[in-house]
């Protein structure tokens, strides 16, 4: 059976040049992970100006890097069996200086490699040097670099293990976990438990300073009206010796995905499961509790709470939500879903709960669905509006547009429950109000306050403000503002739309009429009247005007 063996072909050395973009942040890293790895206790970065051109030089205290003789090889290094066990070095570092050219200094020894000996055509000259404690590395910087190197490094450095100073300053070094809730170490690496955020941009694995892209476990924590936004939990490494964390080569800006990788994945969210376990308490979602169990952390049932149940309101800006409360035996879900029901349907049906005193209303959240608590709740899942005038009962819609029954001697609405898995089918209950009001809709389109049919119970004690605001939740809906009309303008005509109804409905069209006139004068004409006078104002049919001043 023939056989070939794999073999590198001599032009990959001159394709070296782009293994690494040659940006001043990837050669950053490169030297600085290079004299950690060197046994560097310190670092200095520093620039100078020689023959118009500005140079950056980077030295430390390490071995360096021509400990036996001068040799550069790409993909070839002297670390020794530790480092190359443990981090798996590429030998290609020095290649991100392969488009810029530098000077080296170590052992002794200094060399000149231009971009073109970085392909390998051409020999580079050793000189010997006095410089031998360590490696110093120089390199051209183009004016932009130049402008942004303090910011450069400053990043590069950040997490770094070891002290970096520049221009004779020492770099303030961060701990890339400082912001974790809970940490622990698992294979080498340091797992810290943080709350996501949206300024988080430095990468989720701190491999030696080097930070890198993983895309983590988010779990939810609470929902985003809870805390004003939703808050997520995930996971943030930080290597300290882990072999089986592989980066790929050279440029190692993202992690190999391998087997080890899947089970890091896993354990970071049992991390995060495990810093739940340590709270008083959670509201994790019903799937997540069970995740938690199957990654071996036993954790207590989310604490029995939901909002209560509030009907939307047509206009955005009305501010019609619930609060969150604790889940008692007088709490009720409201789970109707029929889709023929509109805005004034959920208003009528809560204003009766109200004021029923029967219990508290929430609202469903399937998140929750599977917990004991939530299963247990009794659920409202459909209701009807019956209005009677003596011994004639209709259903609401069949009262629209009727003068009849705008003033029935009863409203009862009619709702069914199904109690937590006990009930088969539904029971029926009866429910008591004094208001219910329905509107005539052209394809899901209401024409104005004109449309709509308001109905009160001859003994209704609800007073006018509550009605308006009833009205003004299903009905208003701010248009295009203008600086005649603004928002707060819009509510108030229409506020003074939904009072001539109520007022026609409770006493007559002339009374409804006479309050709006009332209304349009004490805000337009009562500062026009002369101090000490009263004014008499008659309008004749035909808009004739008569005004007199009576003192």
């Amino acid at each position: 059976m023939q056989t070939f063996q794999i073999t590198v072909d001599s032009n990959v050395l001159e394709k070296a040049k782009h293994f690494f973009n040659s940006g001043l942040n990837d050669i950053l890293n490169e030297l600085l992970q290079n004299a950690r790895r060197a046994k560097a206790s310190c670092i200095w970065i520093r620039t100078y100006i020689e023959d118009g051109m500005r140079f950056c030089s980077i030295m430390d205290d390490g071995e360096g890097i021509f400990k036996e003789d001068v040799r550069i090889a790409l993909g070839g290094s002297d670390w020794d069996s530790e480092i190359q066990e443990s981090e798996n070095p590429a030998g290609c570092g020095l290649f991100s200086l392969a488009n810029r050219g530098c000077q080296i200094e170590a052992n002794g020894k200094r060399v000149n490699i231009t971009s073109e000996a970085f392909t390998g055509k051409i020999p580079v000259a050793i000189e010997e040097t006095e410089f031998s404690n360590g490696t110093r590395i120089d390199f051209v910087l183009n004016a932009e670099e130049s402008e942004s190197l303090e910011e450069t490094v400053n990043k590069a450095t950040k997490y770094y293990s070891l002290p970096v100073y520049f221009e004779r300053t020492r770099i303030k070094r961060r701990d890339f976990l400082e912001a974790a809730l809970f940490i622990k170490e698992w294979s080498g690496l340091r797992i810290g438990v943080v709350e996501e955020t949206y300024c988080w941009h430095d990468g989720e694995i701190n491999f030696h300073g080097l930070t890198v892209e993983q895309n983590f476990s988010h779990i939810l924590l609470s929902k985003a009206r809870e805390i004003y936004r939703v808050k997520y939990l995930t996971t943030r490494i930080e290597v300290i010796d882990c072999p089986e964390l592989k980066l790929v080569l050279p440029a190692r800006k993202e992690v190999v995905q391998n087997e080890f990788l899947a089970q890091l994945q896993v354990e970071c969210e049992r991390t995060i499961y495990e810093y739940i376990r340590k709270l008083y308490a959670h509201r994790l979602p019903y799937q997540s509790w069970e995740k938690a169990k199957t990654l071996g952390v036993d954790l207590p049932e989310a604490e029995p709470k939901l909002y209560t149940w509030v009907p939307d309101c047509l206009d955005n800006y009305s501010g019609c939500n619930g609060e969150l409360v604790d889940v008692n035996d007088r709490c009720l879900l409201v789970d109707v879903t029929d889709e023929t029901y509109d805005l004034a349907d959920y208003h009528v049906f809560a204003h009766a709960w109200n004021r029923s005193g029967n219990g508290i209303l929430l609202e469903p959240d399937p998140d929750y669905a599977g917990y004991s608590w939530y299963n247990a709740l009794t659920k409202i899942v459909d209701f009807s509006v019956i209005v009677q005038l003596r011994d004639e009962k209709e259903p609401l819609e069949r009262c629209m547009r009727s003068t009849k029954f705008q003033r029935p001697d009863d409203i009862r609405i009619i709702y069914f429950t199904l109690k937590g898995n006990a009930d088969k089918e539904p029971l029926a209950n009866k429910l008591s109000t004094d208001i219910a009001f329905i509107s005539e809709l052209d394809d899901g389109i209401w024409g104005g306050i004109e449309d709509v049919t308001l109905l009160i119970t001859k003994d209704s004690e609800t007073n006018t403000e509550t009605l308006n605001r009833l009205l003004m939740n299903v009905y208003f809906q701010t248009s295009d503002c203008t600086d005649e009309f603004g928002y707060d303008t819009q509510r108030e005509m229409f506020s003074s739309e939904i009072n001539q109804l109520i007022n026609s409905v409770l006493h007559d069209e002339d009374y409804a009429n006479r309050q709006k006139i009332a209304e349009l004068a004490q805000k337009v004409l009562a500062w026009e009247t002369p101090y000490g006078k009263t004014t008499q104002i008659t309008i004749k049919p035909g808009g004739n005007i008569d005004v007199t001043f009576i003192d």
